[in-house]
């Protein structure tokens, strides 16, 4: 949550998408790359040296942020923004009210993203016939399209708008989850996985700059935090739903929820698109630059 803060107030107004795209695939990277190095790890010393490393590694992490780190000067910079006097004023209900079209998006993905890893390979060897080796693959293309295609939807966020790009990276998120139902065959699988990481993995990105566009960078902490808030109980109430509904009904109706909560994501975003600054005209949004 702090880097996230940290990241949003250091990113310019018209670029904030893509500077947080480029977080998300670092994050990603982790994700990937961590594991693999603790698995070579383990292979040549001890486990215990595994978690060595990672601590050493967050050592160095923080060492490198504190001498590299250039001071706050957010109280300074935007004392003069046009939100600033709200944002003082501002309760963490009405400072909610303002970034919703946000934490929906990040509690959809939340709620989707801790499902799909726990019940989607599970669904695939039990209805699709797909080898226990085969769904160990699936999450690799869910990644690849993040990593390629994130830093292209940051960009497309910033110049177009971050909540009309989330509406149609939903769309085709949404699609490619119902697609599974219907798909038999596994490369088709692997190109709809593919495909739904470019897609439902970059709105997470895009939904956290529309946050910091909208929230005052003094309120870079409160709305982050109510941001993460969202994204957690999206990953709390998502496998506790998703397995109620495959084990009551099977993998089908679980699908079927997790496109229809894509699709309510969607038409939420439809309904307060106006929430998203670059609905506003041209000569408004300049005024209401820093």
């Amino acid at each position: 949550m702090s880097s996230e803060s940290i990241l949003l107030a250091r990113a310019g107004k018209q670029n904030k998408a893509f500077a947080t795209s480029l977080y998300a695939v670092a994050v990603a990277i982790g994700y990937v790359g961590g594991p693999l190095l603790a698995y070579a790890c383990t292979q040549l010393l001890p486990l215990a040296f595994a978690f060595l490393l990672a601590a050493v590694i967050a050592i160095c992490t923080s060492v490198y942020v504190l001498l590299r780190l250039a001071p706050d000067l957010r109280g300074e910079l935007h004392q003069d923004h046009p939100l600033a006097s709200i944002a003082r004023d501002s309760s963490a209900l009405e400072l909610l009210w303002r970034i919703k079209t946000s934490c929906f998006g990040t509690f959809a993905y939340g709620y989707f993203q801790a499902s799909v890893v726990l019940f989607l390979p599970l669904y695939l060897m039990e209805r699709k016939g797909v080898t226990e080796p085969q769904t160990i693959v699936i999450p690799a293309y869910f990644a690849a399209g993040m990593l390629l295609f994130s830093n292209y939807a940051g960009r497309l966020g910033d110049r177009y708008g971050h909540l009309l790009l989330m509406r149609i990276l939903g769309c085709i998120g949404m699609t490619m989850v119902l697609g599974f139902v219907y798909l038999d065959s596994y490369p088709a699988m692997c190109g709809a996985v593919f495909i739904a990481g470019a897609s439902l993995a970059s709105i997470s990105p895009v939904s956290l700059a529309l946050q910091g566009v909208v929230a005052d960078p003094s309120e870079y902490e409160r709305s982050t935090s109510i941001y993460n808030a969202f994204y957690a109980a999206g990953m709390l109430l998502g496998p506790f739903v998703s397995s109620f509904l495959f084990e009551k009904r099977g993998g089908e109706a679980m699908l079927f929820s997790l496109s229809l909560l894509w699709t309510l994501s969607v038409v939420f975003a439809a309904v307060f698109r106006k929430d998203d600054p670059a609905t506003l005209p041209i000569a408004a949004q300049r005024a209401d630059l820093p």
